[in-house]
């Protein structure tokens, strides 16, 4: 095992920057440079280093953290990470890129490098770890092995992407809201009302034995001033007016009231920023659900609207979420949008470990931890 210095990037070196170009060459090599090919750095306008990437940019304060291995002041490895969130288990950390070049590998430095992020996961309280990577039989093998959960075939999840042009259509779009309808942005008092809609959604999808999440969790990790914040929210609502003319199906009734003064709150969106090679810096959205009787007027493009129009004014260029595989009416919605469904195209899957703790840390990294 090669031992390495681990050191946290706050400026990107000519070294490190030709280390990420070369790690994309390598990737089009593997996989080849047709538009099937989320890696494509051949095609500009839709593939492109991150200006967050060039070489001066200080990157210290920005979403996403870049960690690289030094070993005789030489740059033999770097990981690219960021922090998230998620609506069954609380905070989490996700590997955007772990890459190794080929003439240092098989000596633990990838290991190593991701053994330093499940460590600042543990620092953080974080429950999840999470990977999107290209599927190949040796990646699937290694991953399972240590303790990684496929989710793309244990639960259907399509992982899709917006970008280029099709994100910034999206981000000016013009979509008006139904009279009596509005979007606003979360605050603490809409905790107990999240948390609720929240469980409705894991209901919807079938997997409400994986909610854990509670209000204390979305309080400290949204909206407590005194703690860092893993997401943003935004709450769509109707005014009382409005929701009485409504008739409401029978089972709706049977449902737990979601009421803010003078407007009952009928869905939720939930995001956070990311970074995606070669994407740059981009917007993962955790969740949007709209309840049952107010679908189909709007609610889910203003979410996804609004949600790339905040991205791209932190500079995203790039719109990433999941989607399940039975919800055919929500994967044409968002191919309507311009989305790629990169889990068909592309055959990325979605890796995720929960818990995160020093046993975990040990088999996923097969090291002693010091």
């Amino acid at each position: 095992m090669l031992t390495l210095e681990v050191e946290k990037v706050t400026t990107v070196d000519e070294h490190l920057k030709a280390l990420i170009e070369q790690f994309l060459r390598d990737v089009n090599d593997q996989h080849g440079n047709g538009c099937l090919n989320p890696y494509n750095i051949n095609t500009t306008q839709r593939y492109k280093l991150s200006q967050q990437l060039t070489v001066g940019t200080d990157i210290g304060n920005e979403s996403f953290t870049i960690l690289v291995g030094k070993h005789n002041d030489k740059i033999v490895g770097f990981i690219i990470y960021y922090r998230t969130y998620s609506t069954f288990n609380g905070r989490g950390i996700a590997v955007d890129t772990v890459y190794v070049p080929n003439d240092c590998r098989r000596k633990s430095i990838g290991k190593q490098l991701v053994r330093r992020v499940l460590n600042e996961a543990l620092s953080l309280n974080c429950k999840v770890f999470e990977i999107f990577a290209l599927l190949s039989p040796t990646i699937s093998t290694h991953i399972s092995d240590h303790g990684l959960v496929d989710y793309t075939k244990a639960h259907q999840w399509h992982t899709l992407r917006l970008f280029g042009d099709d994100f910034e259509r999206l981000a000016s779009s013009d979509c008006p809201l139904p009279t009596g309808f509005r979007i606003r942005e979360a605050t603490s008092e809409d905790v107990t009302s999240l948390n609720i809609l929240i469980y409705e959604l894991s209901v919807f999808e079938g997997l409400e034995n994986l909610c854990h999440i509670t209000e204390d969790k979305l309080y400290n990790d949204g909206f407590n001033p005194s703690k860092p914040t893993f997401f943003s929210c935004l709450i769509a609502e109707i005014d009382d007016a409005t929701f009485s003319s409504i008739e409401l199906p029978t089972d709706f009734k049977d449902l737990q009231s979601v009421h803010h003064p003078g407007h009952h709150i009928v869905g939720y969106a939930l995001y956070y920023m990311g970074h995606c090679l070669p994407y740059g810096k981009y917007v993962y959205v955790e969740d949007i659900y709209v309840r049952q009787p107010f679908r189909r007027r709007g609610l889910g493009k203003n979410f996804m609207r609004d949600i790339a129009y905040n991205g791209s004014v932190e500079g995203a260029t790039c719109l990433g979420w999941i989607c399940l595989e039975w919800n055919r009416s929500a994967l044409h919605f968002y191919k309507d949008l311009g989305a790629v469904d990169i889990t068909d195209q592309c055959d990325v899957h979605f890796y995720r470990m929960t818990p995160v703790n020093e046993s975990s840390i040990v088999q996923l990294c097969n090291i002693e931890l010091k």
